[in-house]
């Protein structure tokens, strides 16, 4: 009797007692003698690349390896009666990046007929660089976690494909900007060069790290400030309706806050019929570069000693100039003196 029974639970195709499936490679190729397991049992791919594995609820799951990652199936009721197809994607070696922080990298792919593809490795190291090949092609989902269990948390990170490189970079984190003193203007805010967009009283922008955030309100600038989203999602440029300009006829003018902190930031300071129009500033001491037109290249030229409230320029040989401004207090309203 027992004999009869085993007999008669032979799967011809899918449903609530087990999968019968084919598995074929990126090239349509059988895939044979593949180990397939579920909770009742194992089975092996013959030379077509078919199998049957008896399964039960509520564990109807089966599952494979194929080369560095981990398969698995579910039953869903569309598949009763037939004879389930997976069609393997292309391999590919990769490298993975493990980021600033170590973690339980986990990546996982969707492939074709609700299979699922998940890579697992620990990221012992920060910013180690794992070589695994025979990765599936196309794009998986990343994420790294830290901790176990109940204190597990996901590290904020985006994923990161470069196709031969399989990393992380900081996910997307909403910037507040503010605009001291604006009233209300409208202002042309933006955060590396991408705009904001004002919400009530305040400009957000969605930032994928650090950068510098800058404003101009009836054509004049604001100081501009570097954001660390990590740190700090919100920030308030100083702006005022008046102020101090310079004389730079032509070409491009950066203004240039040098800092050995990672406060820095630089500004394009636009040409008004020959004036530049300067942000209220800080005291400190600043860099100017100023291009004619034509000229593509950066200057390097070291600039000269400042003098304060005074703009200094050291005239170069292609026409370009660099300069030195050091402020030491509040700039007076006009144009500055130059030597």
């Amino acid at each position: 009797m027992l004999l009869l029974l085993l007999a008669c639970s032979t799967l011809d195709t899918t449903g609530e007692s087990g999968l019968v499936g084919r598995i074929t490679d990126h090239e349509s190729q059988p895939v044979s003698d593949l180990r397939i397991s579920s909770v009742e049992g194992d089975a092996r791919t013959d030379e077509n690349g078919r199998f049957a594995v008896a399964w039960k609820a509520p564990q109807q799951h089966v599952r494979f390896k194929w080369g560095p990652v981990s398969v698995t199936r579910g039953y869903a009721a569309a598949d009763a009666g037939r004879t389930v197809e997976l069609q393997l994607p292309a391999p590919r070696n990769v490298t993975v990046a493990c980021p600033p922080t170590p973690c339980d990298l986990v990546a996982t792919w969707s492939l074709p007929d609700a299979f699922d593809a998940t890579f697992r490795t620990r990221c012992k190291v920060a910013g180690a660089r794992i070589d695994v090949p025979d990765m599936p092609s196309g794009e998986p989902e990343l994420s790294c976690t830290v901790g176990k269990g109940a204190n597990a948390k996901v590290l904020p990170l985006m994923a990161s494909d470069t196709g031969d490189v399989l990393g992380f970079r900081p996910a997307k984190t909403v910037v507040s900007i503010q605009v001291r003193s604006r009233g209300d203007l409208d202002c042309d805010v933006r955060y590396e060069g991408q705009p904001a967009t004002l919400e009530s009283n305040r400009y957000v922008v969605e930032a994928n790290g650090p950068g510098v955030a800058t404003a101009t309100c009836g054509g004049r600038p604001a100081r501009p400030a570097r954001v660390d989203p990590d740190v700090r999602d919100r920030v308030t440029l100083v702006w005022a309706p008046d102020g101090a300009a310079m004389k730079a006829p032509g070409g491009t003018l950066d203004l240039v806050a040098e800092a050995t902190d990672g406060t820095g930031w630089t500004l394009r300071l636009d040409d008004a019929e020959g004036l530049r129009l300067l942000p209220p500033l800080a005291k400190g001491s600043y860099r100017l570069v100023h291009l004619p037109e034509g000229t593509a290249q950066a200057l390097v030229a070291p600039p000269p000693e400042g003098h304060a409230g005074s703009v200094v320029w050291a005239p170069q040989g292609d026409g370009s100039r660099v300069g030195r401004l050091v402020v030491d207090g509040d700039l007076p309203s006009g144009t500055l003196p130059t030597r």
